[in-house]
């Protein structure tokens, strides 16, 4: 099967503070007719990244046949060579998932396989996007793979740590940070562990018990990342990855009219002038609220957003509703302004 890949487009359809559902659509030349692979899923601040990802079996093996349906898909006879997770029998029949997507499937291949189970059918599949790949693409996988079958009531975390460079006019780019200390510190009892980037901005913690851990990379003043905290269990790994950025910080109150705290009101830090992205937070049930990670720049402070439009706010601070009228707020490199006081109207309903 020969494929050519035209173009690549991905985008978010809705996100939320710190989950976000994404569809990656790649659009491909199959046979001469041009076909769409899809893929989509909730993405988070943790992400798994060995067998706790839904997969009934993930095993090394050998493609034995390999029957086309059509076109598009194909039914494989596998041989297991190497048992990773689940009880694959010794010799797998599976079906493929957008098989036109995959890469040349040949007999005698030996791959990583990732293999779902349909909720209906309850046949095995191939989907595309599974994370499936020949052995020769796979030594860094199998390495984690390997190491965490040989666990017995520990898990993996792991990911990158880098610096987000924001230019004047909003463009972004990031650099890997090494030598930069990631901390997990225990529920239970406050046990801290310490993970150190290589060069490549690289991290792990190898073997943490299982359990609840509050994870934070903000280790060095003057730069700051999002934190919270990770479950591991038994064999399980969890990808976090850490962009830092510099640690300008806004706080304050949102108050009603008599001094009352208005709590849960969603804000945001909304550029002055076009290029900064805008910055969000939550007021507590004190009705605090603290922008971190602010870039330096000029700024202005936004509450509610009956639209979904972080740009379009009911009210500005000090407490206007027009936007021009709003105090701006300028921040400096890594420059902490707190004392903040917002006075929201009566009438004021946040959405």
């Amino acid at each position: 099967m020969r494929l050519s890949s035209r173009v690549l487009l991905a985008f978010i359809i809705c996100a939320a503070w710190s989950l976000a559902f994404a569809q990656i659509t790649d659009l491909r030349e199959v046979h001469g007719r041009q076909k769409t692979c899809m893929l989509s899923g909730m993405f988070s601040w943790q992400m798994p990244c060995g067998f706790d990802t839904g997969y009934d079996q993930v095993f090394v093996g050998t493609i034995l046949s390999v029957t086309h349906l059509s076109e598009e898909e194909s039914r494989l006879q596998l041989r297991p060579d190497e048992v990773l997770h689940g009880t694959p029998q010794p010799n797998v029949t599976v079906e493929t998932e957008q098989g036109y997507c995959l890469p040349d499937l040949q007999v005698g291949d030996q791959w990583v396989f990732y293999l779902s189970r349909d909720d209906t059918t309850h046949k095995l599949t191939l989907p595309y996007g599974s994370g499936s790949t020949p052995v020769g693409h796979a030594e860094a996988v199998l390495k984690l793979l390997r190491h965490l079958k040989g666990l017995e009531s520990s898990g993996v975390i792991r990911g990158e740590v880098t610096l987000l460079n924001e230019d004047d006019d909003g463009s972004q780019s990031y650099t890997q940070v090494g030598n930069h200390f990631i901390l997990a510190k225990a529920k239970t009892d406050g046990t801290v562990f310490t993970a150190v980037s290589d060069t490549n901005g690289f991290y792990e913690f190898p073997s943490l018990p299982s359990g609840d851990y509050d994870l934070t990379s903000n280790t060095k003043s003057g730069l700051w990342s999002e934190e919270g905290r990770v479950r591991i269990k038994p064999r399980s790994c969890a990808s976090v990855n850490f962009p830092l950025e510099p640690d300008g910080i806004v706080s304050g109150y949102l108050r009603q009219p008599d001094e009352k705290p208005m709590p849960y009101v969603d804000i945001a830090l909304i550029p002055a002038a076009h290029g900064h992205r805008i910055v969000t937070a939550i007021s507590d049930e004190t009705g605090h609220f603290e922008f971190r990670g602010v870039p330096p720049g000029m700024y202005v402070i936004g509450a509610g957003f009956p639209d979904g439009q972080l740009d379009h706010a009911q009210m500005y601070y000090p407490g206007v509703t027009l936007r021009s009228s709003a105090r701006v707020i300028k921040i400096g490199q890594a420059e902490k302004k707190d004392g903040f006081e917002f006075h929201l109207p009566t009438f004021f309903k946040p959405e």
